[in-house]
């Protein structure tokens, strides 16, 4: 056996790398001696504390006081952990939350100012509660920031976090800026989020340790639901996909023929175009009953929200109609597509998905009544003409939802019913049966553009005036076929001023040249890395240290791991390797090994690129 020096854990003596934490160990692979502890990150830090802190302290006792703190505390780490955060650190009445460590979600600064904004709506009730106790007024500055920040894996392991960098410095100086009730965020979050959260220029101006004066942004409100994406004044007719599309006709042909229900599940990693073809399907449905939602990743109360939030829009309920209207609306539209004698129950299972009532039955009631109840809703609609029930991002679905919706198409009878789903592939991992049990059952997977059809995007976005061939082809290889990544990196090179719309056409400036990878974009990958463990993990940025092309051994590599990675679509084996006796891998995009390669401290690539040079000496020499 072997001790890991950085979680204490015990692994054998033959392990490469800590089962724990996923570091290299003395007796296994690689460099032992610096930064094997250390992980770099791309993260969001919420730095939030209590204005008028001082006047509080000095006119209650102190236990009074702990137990406001408390009070606080539980407040803000309420709403940072119910989109997802860690609260790092909670020192008097100041709280650090981190986001994207240990684990990114793709999302992770959008979900940051979500939460910044909902401790802000929710210490309103706090400050009156300290007016109505002690009679002083307090206040809330928070501070919002994307950046580079390196985290201790040994701290990971124990459920603990250390961070520390500039991002967590610009934060805790954004919040120092802000005024009470004011939540700023600085250039980088804003420019990841700005399609979600709606934001007021404050200016620029100087911070401690800054040599340039640092730009922040107010965030105000929430304007759209995760997942909206599109560049600004820019447009493209949908690119590719017709095959998809051809297939999503045939079964819905069939369907609406034979009233014989189907489920398609379609398939694709973020940013692929799942939602874009699904747009593209439904408009060419204009008779047909549509009801849409979609899975939320994170929140409360959300286990049956894409059943509600479809169900709100087939009945026309608005978020601000009192109960008792959306109960009658809901109520008129059931009325009329179910059978008389059957309106109460569906009434009331629908209704419980919404949430506008609340069931008395144990759980097991509830989840039968449910079922039946949108069962006997779909027939009634099925029964009239095509109706199509659309779920988006199961891959973030709860069990019972989950449950339901297979139940759903396996038991619907003589109904023109089309349920479709979107699922990033990684659903099929924890999910390996879905749709296994449904008699009619179809997956469609959506690979990456071609070259040709991701340069037709660009310029579909851009215009007939187009793009320098240098420029265009810059942009199609960085963004490897993925529609979202050939957006994301457009709208950067437009923020940074790098091409600009003049007299008709696009003005290439400086900057152009140095097409490099937006947050959006690191987020959506370092999410798919993080879903592996920690072995596998270390093994791909360990391999990330060669290039696109690698041999798992020359970094101290077991082959045998390259089997996960090569089920996650992340490398892939090439027949013919250049080095006689050891298999040859490749990453199958390179933002991948960007990402991965990302997350190494500086440290520990320097011994890494030292072993590499040693191997190449000896399987090279002269």
């Amino acid at each position: 056996m072997q001790r890991c020096n950085g979680c204490g854990a015990d692994a054998p003596a033959s392990a490469a790398f800590c089962p724990a934490c996923g570091t290299a160990l003395r007796n296994g692979a690689g460099p032992t001696g610096v930064g094997k502890h250390e992980e770099r990150r791309v993260a969001t830090v919420l730095f939030a504390d209590v204005a008028g802190s001082t006047a509080l302290g000095s006119r209650i006792d102190p236990e009074d006081l702990r137990e406001l703190q408390g009070e606080l505390f539980e407040l803000v780490n309420a709403e940072v952990v119910r989109f997802g955060g860690i609260s790092e650190k909670f020192v008097g009445d100041a709280v650090l939350a981190v986001f994207g460590v240990p684990r990114a979600h793709g999302d992770d600064a959008e979900r940051a100012v979500r939460a910044a904004l909902a401790v802000r709506g929710r210490f309103a009730a706090f400050a009156d509660g300290v007016r109505t106790r002690h009679g002083v007024e307090v206040g809330l500055r928070i501070g919002v920031n994307t950046g580079d920040v390196v985290a201790g894996r040994e701290a990971i392991a124990r459920g603990e976090l250390m961070v520390s960098g500039d991002a967590v410095n610009v934060a805790a100086r954004l919040q120092q800026r802000s005024e009470p009730g004011q939540v700023l965020v600085g250039e980088r979050t804003r420019a990841s989020t700005r399609r979600a959260i709606r934001y007021a220029s404050i200016g620029a101006a100087a911070v401690k340790g800054k040599d340039a004066p640092v730009p922040a942004w107010e965030a105000t409100e929430v304007v759209a639901l995760s997942g909206v994406r599109a560049i600004e004044g820019l447009a493209a007719e949908m690119i590719g996909r017709d095959e998809e599309l051809v297939v999503l006709r045939a079964l819905t042909s069939r369907v609406a023929r034979e009233r014989a229900p189907q489920l398609v599940t379609i398939y694709g990693h973020a940013g692929v175009g799942k939602t874009r073809l699904l747009t593209e399907f439904l408009a060419q449905l204009p008779d047909a009953h549509v009801l849409q939602g979609r899975c939320l990743a994170y929140g409360e109360g959300i286990t049956y929200w894409p059943l509600g939030e479809a169900a709100k829009g087939f009945a026309g309920i608005h978020e601000n109609d009192p109960a008792d209207d959306a109960l009658r609306k809901l109520a008129g539209a059931i009325g009329e597509h179910v059978r008389a004698d059957q309106v109460g129950g569906v009434v009331e299972a629908v209704a419980w998905t919404i949430g506008l009532t609340l069931p008395e039955d144990d759980d097991r009631d509830v989840r039968s009544a449910l079922g039946e109840g949108w069962r006997r809703l779909l027939c009634g609609l099925g029964g009239e003409r095509l109706t199509v029930l659309v779920v988006e991002d199961v891959h973030w679905a709860s069990e019972p939802l989950v449950r339901l919706l297979e139940e759903l198409a396996d038991t619907l009878t003589d109904a023109a019913v089309l349920t479709v789903c979107t699922a990033r592939p990684e659903f099929l991992d924890v999910r390996p049966t879905w749709s296994g049990g449904v008699s009619d059952s179809t997956s469609i997977r959506l690979s990456p553009l071609p070259d040709d059809e991701a340069a037709r995007l660009v310029d579909a976005l851009v215009g007939p005036s187009g793009l320098p061939p240098e420029l265009l082809r810059r942009i199609v290889t960085r963004a490897e076929g993925n529609p979202f990544f050939v957006e994301e990196i457009l709208q950067m090179l437009i923020d940074r001023d790098a091409i600009a719309r003049e007299n008709g056409g696009w003005t290439v400036r400086a900057g152009a040249d140095a097409v490099e990878l937006p947050d959006s974009i690191h987020g959506v990958i370092a999410a798919r890395v993080d879903l592996l463990d920690a072995e596998s993990r270390a093994a791909l940025r360990r391999c990330s240290v060669m290039g696109r092309v690698f041999w798992p051994r020359a970094v101290g590599i077991d082959e045998e791991l390259m089997s996960a990675l090569e089920r996650r679509a992340l490398v892939s084996e090439n027949a013919d390797s250049s080095v006689d006796g050891m298999r040859e891998f490749g990453f199958k995009h390179a933002l991948t090994q960007d990402v991965a390669y990302s997350t190494l401290p500086k440290t520990e690539r320097r011994d890494l690129h030292l072993q590499v040079g040693s191997w190449v000496e000896d399987v090279a020499a002269g």
